[in-house]
């Protein structure tokens, strides 16, 4: 019997996995927070990019290039990394954007000369050369590597592996947004409930193929209960992770996102235990 060959984008999807546990180990539990991800969302807003593949897209270029300028010694750790790039921030910011806008083949991208005239509005005295050549720099300390997959695609990628209705899409798209938004405090809880039950994951971050598949968990919770063991047994293994890594992922998100999980699903043997700290997060989403 023929073994089935694996999808090409499994293979990428893997690949960008262990890009980002290099990444990780280089800048630790370090990430970008909600004010950080609220300036990249209003930039997005501002050109019109007002999806959730820019926005997503534009701070993983904007943390890896944190854990390439660390690698390529350029600096000495993460803080004197953040102090050196502060004065230029929304310079970088708006470059990183535009690399992001390039790398999901938009028939309209974002020019210098538009992010020079942005960024002028705002007070800040840059050029058109300034901005070409900050995006440059970008791109030659990430290793010209964009990831080829956004967050958004990851998750409707495995939507189709775990057989997801397609009007269920509306909603992953909806809880992932979410999730991408309070990624920072998410990741905290998950490593806290994973350390609690001992389940060990390999990275102090969660991956964003990882996310993706949490919140496809989540949805296929919600929207076909009785296949939700079935679809994080399948997840698990496309990734090589634990159920209960996963399992762990799914509730996290569920309560950061504010959404609800019908309570059967739950009633299983070694279910993990929400944290006090969760429990809290829940009732002030409520």
């Amino acid at each position: 019997m023929e073994l089935m060959e694996e999808p090409e984008w499994l293979a990428i999807l893997r690949q960008d996995v262990l890009i980002e546990t290099r990444d990780s180990q280089i800048l630790g539990d370090t990430t970008l927070g909600v004010v950080g991800r609220s300036a990249i969302w209003s930039l997005c807003k501002e050109f019109r990019y007002n999806s959730l593949r820019a926005m997503s897209q534009t701070v993983r270029i904007y943390e890896r290039l944190f854990a390439g300028a660390l690698w390529h010694g350029l600096y000495d750790d993460i803080d004197i990394a953040l102090d050196s790039m502060k004065s230029q921030v929304l310079l970088i910011l708006s470059c990183c954007f535009m690399l992001a806008v390039k790398s999901l083949q938009s028939a309209a991208p974002i020019r210098p000369s538009h992010i020079q005239k942005y960024l002028n509005s705002l007070g800040w005295q840059v050029t058109v050369q300034d901005v070409i050549l900050t995006e440059r720099n970008i791109f030659e300390i990430i290793d010209c590597h964009v990831p080829i997959y956004s967050s958004p695609e990851m998750a409707e990628l495995l939507a189709v592996k775990v057989v997801l209705l397609p009007s269920a899409l509306p909603e992953l798209r909806q809880i992932l947004r979410l999730a991408e938004f309070r990624r920072k405090e998410l990741e905290f809880e998950v490593r806290w409930v994973s350390a609690y039950h001992r389940v060990h994951y390999g990275h102090p971050r969660v991956r964003t193929a990882h996310l993706a598949a949490g919140c496809v968990g989540l949805v296929v919770a919600r929207s076909a209960p009785t296949e939700y063991r079935q679809a994080v047994e399948r997840l698990a293994r496309l990734f090589r992770v634990s159920c209960l890594y996963l399992e762990i992922l799914t509730q996290v998100i569920n309560i950061w996102t504010g959404t609800v999980i019908p309570k059967p699903i739950w009633l299983r043997d070694r279910q993990p235990t929400v944290s006090k700290r969760l429990r809290r997060a829940q009732y002030h989403a409520s």
